[in-house]
């Protein structure tokens, strides 16, 4: 049978090497030294470590849920997970304030909470305006972007009409401000001193999340609707290409790619 011809040559060929390697005993011992001794310069030469070299002291990380799941279970598990991350010795702060609608000032020299301010149920989306001088978070449950003055610690406006503003993103010369509404499906572009939306985008999509280039010129929105990222011309005020990623795009960044 062919299964006995295939066990057969490989016994064969275990024969074989078996008595070359018992022929030639030393030279296989060197070279088992020599692998051991480039298995220990490789442990030493390369790179290990959790934390890069760069270490700014900081980590983000967000936890996703099964789409479906209730409000009210989503906290719970959230709860546990910052419970888990508070017991760690080595975190010295975090916030995790979905569950009470609100954001935190920290306090990264003294590590310490300075103040929390409510901002809306199923505060998510946050965006720092360049100068300080203001945060825009968004409440998804109340469709609401809540611009708070660090100053005070006041909300001092706020913008309605979302069905969920989702994630948020402010431009490099603190005049921008751009709102995703995965469930409303449109994108809205505020003005940050009038504090109001000029334009959007209608239909686009589901856009999820949002990152601005450094001259302002141009926004990359994701789109959950046909798993693509958009490009948006904000002088033109239109969306100009739309480019094909992976499943449930989400999160995005720009940056230059090294020569």
């Amino acid at each position: 049978m062919a299964i006995e011809h295939v066990f057969e040559w490989s016994r064969k060929i275990y024969g074989r090497t078996l008595w070359t390697t018992l022929r030639h005993k030393w030279v296989t011992l060197a070279m088992s030294f020599v692998l051991l001794g480039a298995t220990v310069y490789m442990f030493r030469a390369i790179p290990k470590g959790f934390i890069p070299t760069v270490d700014t002291g900081q980590i983000s990380a967000t936890t996703e849920f099964a789409q479906g799941i209730g409000y009210e279970s989503m906290v719970a598990h959230q709860k546990l997970v910052a419970d888990i991350v508070a017991a760690d010795p080595n975190v010295a702060q975090f916030t995790s304030n979905v569950g009470s609608g609100s954001i935190s000032e920290i306090d990264l020299a003294g590590k310490k909470l300075v103040r929390t301010i409510t901002t809306g149920p199923q505060t998510e989306g946050i965006a720092v305006a360049p100068d300080g001088s203001t945060v825009w978070a968004g409440s998804n449950a109340n469709g609401t972007v809540a611009i708070v003055d660090t100053k005070t610690g006041i909300v001092s406006a706020t913008l309605p009409g979302f069905a969920m503003p989702y994630r948020l993103a402010i431009s490099g010369d603190g005049k921008t401000a751009i709102i995703c509404d995965p469930k409303g499906d449109k994108l809205a572009i505020a003005d940050v001193a009038t504090r109001k939306v000029v334009w959007t985008l209608d239909g686009i999509g589901s856009p999820r999340g949002v990152n601005i280039a450094p001259d302002g010129r141009t926004a990359f929105v994701t789109l959950a609707a046909d798993e693509t990222m958009g490009i948006v011309d904000l002088v033109a005020r239109k969306l100009t290409r739309k480019v094909k990623v992976e499943k449930s795009p989400d999160g995005v960044w720009y940056g230059r790619v090294p020569k």
